[in-house]
């Protein structure tokens, strides 16, 4: 019985005595509110960003207008200096950039047969392309040889193969070089 009664007298001296001196011991003070000046919430047109930015593509040179039907995604290969698309029609294309813009070529590389949306090279200058339709499909660096790598994960078929080819570590994962990738 007497360690019951060392607690509570340890609980009231210990808790409850310094709140009721805390309390006893506050001060209330007053605060005024500063005062909002009146034009702070006044519309400014000038404070409103731009929709469409005019000038995003000063300067720039369109290739392959009227040539690639709606690209999706792009690939450059610095050593032969071809820029891969994939294109709605099913075909990926290769595009030559020469001196100007129009002098460019563009070339129809490989039909895939499907939708290729996301691209990537592999490790032997192949270029991995995810399909919507097909897959994962890999394309000889000559464009001669179309294999599919995969059309399921764990088991389940891919419903649309979207460009999940961005994610290094996917990449890394089944082999494939992102040397050429941007540093994220």
């Amino acid at each position: 019985m007497p360690l019951l009664f060392f607690s509570r007298r340890f609980l009231i001296f210990s808790t409850i005595i310094p709140f009721i001196a805390s309390i006893a011991l506050y001060r209330v003070d007053t605060f005024d509110l500063s005062h909002l000046p009146a034009d702070a919430l006044v519309y400014s047109t000038t404070s409103i960003l731009p929709l469409v930015n005019d000038q995003l593509f000063t300067g720039a040179e369109f290739i392959g207008v009227g040539l690639l039907n709606k690209p999706e995604d792009i690939v450059y290969d610095r050593d032969s200096g071809l820029i891969y698309t994939g294109c709605v029609d099913g075909w990926v294309k290769r595009v030559k950039v020469m001196e100007s813009a129009n002098d460019s070529v563009v070339e129809d590389w490989v039909n895939t047969g499907g939708r290729p949306l996301g691209l990537a090279f592999g490790l032997h200058g192949e270029v991995i392309v995810a399909d919507a339709y097909k897959g994962l499909l890999n394309i000889s660096d000559d464009g001669r040889k179309t294999e599919l790598l995969t059309d399921e994960a764990e088991g389940v078929r891919f419903n649309v193969t979207v460009r999940f080819l961005a994610h290094k570590n996917f990449l890394e994962n089944m082999g494939f070089s992102t040397a050429h990738m941007a540093k994220t």
